[in-house]
């Protein structure tokens, strides 16, 4: 999983790919390197948001 570090790399942010399926009316999330399809139908969907994650090393 491609992950950004901070400045003193505590943390880093992983950005996902928030969607959602109209045909199965399901939402998901799913991580970068990923295939971006319902985890339901295997179909198509529509991206919504690309939010930052953080995520504590250590």
């Amino acid at each position: 999983m491609e992950a950004k570090s901070d400045d003193d790399g505590s943390m880093e942010y992983v950005v996902l790919t928030a969607w959602e399926c109209a045909r199965c009316e399901v939402a998901g999330r799913t991580p970068p390197g990923a295939a971006v399809e319902c985890w339901s139908c295997g179909g198509s969907v529509v991206i919504t948001a690309r939010p930052g994650i953080r995520r504590v090393i250590g």
